[in-house]
């Protein structure tokens, strides 16, 4: 059984490299395009577009994008490290409450210094104005 779940894992980590290499991404940010695309309807594009808006003054904002089948605004804090045996560390799982303001009030990433996050929120706001909210993360480490 343990071999079988190796070679799976194994399957989504090569998955997740050749969105990297596709897109010119860090592995943390092709997972968090690989969840999109894997459990909810983006198109991978959009989905490596919007991985890449993650970096500094993020305010453990990843990725977030828009799921019309569930009628709602996804955001992610993505966690792929190199070990996969490590724990996720708390500070992953304090960046998703922390996102919480900045999601709320998109204004507050402009004035952190993410301008195109916060545009990138304001406009999926706008656009889907009935959509709730999904906030999350997402690890290949251990909880």
């Amino acid at each position: 059984m343990e071999k079988v779940v190796q070679k799976e894992l194994q399957d989504i980590l090569d998955s997740i490299d050749e969105l990297a290499n596709r897109g010119s991404l860090t592995r943390s940010r092709a997972f968090a395009a690989w969840f999109a695309i894997t459990f909810f309807d983006v198109e991978e594009d959009d989905a490596l577009e919007s991985a890449a808006a993650d970096g500094g003054n993020d305010q453990g904002i990843d990725m977030a994008f828009a799921d019309a089948s569930s009628e709602e605004i996804v955001i992610l804090q993505a966690h792929c490290p190199d070990n996969l045996s490590k724990v996720t560390p708390k500070s992953k799982w304090d960046a998703v409450v922390a996102a919480i303001p900045y999601i709320k009030n998109p204004k507050l990433l402009a004035d952190a210094g993410r301008p195109d996050l916060a545009e990138q929120l304001q406009s999926l706001q706008k656009a889907n104005p009935t959509y709730s909210y999904t906030v999350g993360l997402i690890t290949l480490a251990g909880c």
